[in-house]
């Protein structure tokens, strides 16, 4: 997949503290949580296996952006959702934003990310393993035993999942 990918993320509001894992720090997260009028934690961690480090159930909200799709294995994935769940408290938010990439298939896209007042942030997304895969269903069917799907939506080459964590 070539192109450009428009991520609408002007209407996004977090509650509480809030942890931004992923392989990136894009700042995306943290931006829309400095719109909020709400006082809130924000905390970033790199997805890699020292994160097993931080607080369990200590955050409200967990947002991952174009993170599963870095990831090779659904068993890695499992594991991710795993720690992600730790690190929500009861009844607490997940947010998922990433690219739909099927087996055999390259990636070498422009994301603009609109956020709140119109602020627009780019950046480029490549991804030439042809052995990887990542999808809104792969990822539903792993959340499932742990996360309530409040909303999905798969559009433009790009997915997106609120869930909430089960009691």
């Amino acid at each position: 997949m070539k192109g450009d990918i428009i991520v609408n993320m002007e209407n996004i509001r977090f509650n509480g503290d809030v942890l931004d894992i992923g392989y990136d720090n894009w700042g995306i997260i943290y931006n829309i949580c400095r719109t909020s009028k709400e006082t809130m934690d924000v905390k970033y961690i790199k997805e890699s296996k020292s994160a097993h480090n931080e607080g369990k159930d200590n955050y409200n909200t967990c947002a991952s952006f174009l993170t599963f799709g870095r990831m090779l294995s659904k068993k890695e994935k499992s594991k991710f959702i795993q720690r992600i769940y730790e690190y929500l408290d009861k009844d607490g938010f997940l947010y998922i934003w990433d690219i739909d990439k099927k087996r055999g298939e390259t990636i070498d896209v422009s994301i603009k990310v609109i956020l709140p007042y119109r602020k627009i942030k780019s950046l480029q997304h490549k991804d030439f393993n042809l052995l990887k895969q990542n999808n809104l269903n792969e990822i539903k069917e792993l959340l499932n035993s742990k996360f309530e799907i409040l909303y999905e939506k798969d559009s433009n080459g790009m997915f997106y999942i609120k869930a909430q964590k089960k009691g």
